[in-house]
């Protein structure tokens, strides 16, 4: 699911947030959710969870970052870049448990407050939501985010500049 999250959720995070991010730390975090669960939960302790989405997917995850960035941003103008990073980072996470439909698995999404993880996870879909009966959700989901990427690519300034973005993290004009 790597285009969806990165096409898709940078298409949100621009909705969402505007263009005076570092769109570095945005795509960390549209990625870092699966990151780190998916080896924690589907490799090293399979048997266990049997599921990708843990602490990575877990709001508690948002607490942690939400400090970083609130500091940031109390601190003065030199410190500007720090501020957009962590704002980025945060807002890349909350857009990729929203996408993953986590309020569905409340025990994840408020862990530790309601206990463990659990053994067998739910899977939301945004394709049965709206269309019931519809079947192949994951490759249209990365169909989507392959295009999106398209337009941003187009719609940015990474077709003209992309030194500048991997020093500022700008796509935007």
């Amino acid at each position: 699911m790597i285009f969806w999250h990165l096409g898709a959720g940078l298409v949100i995070v621009r909705s969402l947030f505007g263009r005076n991010l570092d769109y570095r730390w945005a795509m960390f975090g549209l990625l870092a959710p699966d990151l780190l669960d998916k080896p924690i939960g589907r490799v090293l302790f399979r048997r266990r969870f049997q599921s990708g989405r843990l602490i990575g997917h877990s709001l508690a995850l948002s607490l942690a970052i939400a400090p970083m960035v609130v500091r940031r941003h109390r601190q003065n103008e030199s410190r500007e870049a720090h501020g957009r990073a962590a704002t980025a980072l945060m807002a890349g996470q909350l857009v990729h448990i929203g996408m993953d439909w986590i309020w569905a698995e409340p025990e994840v999404a408020l862990w530790p407050f309601l206990g463990g993880f659990p053994a067998k996870p739910v899977r939301g879909s945004w394709w049965r939501a709206f269309i019931p009966g519809v079947r192949g959700g994951k490759a249209l989901e990365e169909m989507l985010g392959l295009a999106a990427l398209a337009w941003l690519y187009r719609s940015s300034t990474l077709n003209r500049d992309r030194a500048d973005f991997m020093r500022t993290g700008r796509m935007f004009d």
